[in-house]
């Protein structure tokens, strides 16, 4: 095996891992699937992997260490992103709470809640909860720095930012596909109160974890 496929090899495991690991991004992209469309949670994903792609460049071109030699646009950064978190999460309790308990109930005669979104904004919210974690740079920059060649070349370089792109569509856009099947979405609907309680505390809890720097 040679020393680029060996390099890219371990990356794609590395990266699957991290991927497949439970958090924001995924988190989003499976509100918005499961409370809106399929579009929707699509285009949440779109946000999503325009978020990591923005992150892989500045951290590939070196741009990101503006990040860790500049504290208060880190800073910055951090406490947008914690407070959009933080939004999303206090509107989904809000959601949850005005919500009748027999809402999403098949047998209550209830409708079902929708809360789809306009194209730009489902695609705005997978973007932001990703691009407001400058952590994500930081995380770049050491994950190239543990697996990548000093001297890199070019075409490596590109064949790593592809993969790790190609990954990453292929999971959200997987996420957003199977949690929208429709018997997934109907048990989903079914207890769709729950979820968004549940899924607005997750979200203040990242939000403050950004936000602690923990």
């Amino acid at each position: 095996m040679t020393g680029m496929s060996t390099v890219l090899l371990e990356l794609a495991v590395t990266w699957g891992v991290l991927l497949a690991s439970p958090g924001p991004d995924t988190l989003a992209v499976v509100q918005s699937a499961t409370t809106a469309s399929r579009r929707d949670g699509l285009l949440t994903a779109v946000g999503v992997i325009s978020g990591i792609t923005l992150w892989l460049v500045t951290a590939m071109t070196g741009l990101s260490t503006l990040l860790t030699r500049v504290e208060w646009l880190y800073d910055v950064l951090r406490v947008f992103g914690a407070g959009y978190l933080a939004y999303i999460g206090v509107t989904s309790v809000r959601s949850a709470l005005r919500m009748p308990r027999t809402a999403g109930n098949p047998f209550s005669g209830t409708a079902q809640p929708r809360t789809g979104f306009v194209g730009w904004q489902a695609w705005r919210r997978g973007f932001l909860t990703n691009a407001g974690n400058p952590k994500a740079a930081v995380f770049f920059v050491g994950l190239f720095a543990g697996l990548l060649p000093v001297r890199a070349s070019a075409q490596l370089r590109i064949a790593v930012l592809l993969l790790m792109i190609v990954m990453a569509t292929l999971w959200y856009f997987a996420v957003a596909f199977l949690v929208s099947l429709a018997p997934v979405f109907e048990r989903y609907q079914g207890n769709i109160r729950t979820i968004n309680l549940v899924t607005g505390g997750v979200f203040l809890v990242f939000a403050g974890v950004i936000l602690l720097g923990v």
